[in-house]
């Protein structure tokens, strides 16, 4: 579930419908209900995005495993994923309340440069892209949110890849010689 994309709690508790002259709530279609599954795995995807109001309807979730009146799988996990901010790295994000937070266990993942290349190529970056990363060291990738002027795993995904995809050629040998392939990033995705 995109949190940070929820307009307000209906997206949650579902559409509304008259039934026997009773407001009652249509579960959402993504909601893995009980008696449908036994088990499932919620995604909060940026959760500390949410609108508050949106955030208030997940303390029921978290805390009984129901929304309003749909009742969840019985063995239902809950993983959230945010980013982070903090004076270094400023994203605009809001700052969860100490009781939901509470709720998870907390634990930051910083990728290897290796897992990161592994990461892209299940996404289809070039080739050359992968071996650049992987013999080059970490100024030329981002790991963690403190090397604020370092590109990304996500700027390469979404600015250098399309942008070598473009050019209609699977051989970007011409093109990737060290001081060429810096111009490139340097003009795809900024300063390294």
């Amino acid at each position: 579930l995109r949190v940070g994309n929820m307009e307000d709690t209906g997206d949650l508790l579902g559409a509304f419908q008259i039934k026997n002259g009773k407001t009652v709530y249509c579960a959402p279609e993504k909601l893995p209900l009980k008696g449908e599954v036994e088990r499932a795995v919620i995604f909060l995807d940026e959760i500390n995005r949410g609108k508050p109001y949106v955030l208030q309807a997940l303390y029921e979730m978290l805390q009984y495993n129901r929304i309003h009146t749909h009742e969840l799988a019985p063995a239902t996990a809950y993983i959230a994923a945010i980013n982070e901010g903090n004076e270094e790295v400023y994203y605009q994000v809001n700052r969860l309340d100490p009781a939901l937070e509470d709720r998870f266990m907390k634990v930051e993942l910083v990728p290897t440069i290796a897992e990161i290349a592994e990461w892209g190529a299940s996404n289809n970056w070039p080739d050359q892209v992968l071996s650049f990363i992987l013999l080059t060291d970490e100024n030329y990738i981002k790991i963690t949110d403190k090397s604020e002027d370092i590109p990304s795993p996500r700027t390469y995904d979404t600015k250098l890849v399309p942008y070598l995809n473009s050019l209609g050629s699977n051989d970007f040998s011409s093109l990737i010689s060290d001081s060429n392939f810096k111009i490139c990033i340097k003009a795809t995705i900024g300063e390294i």
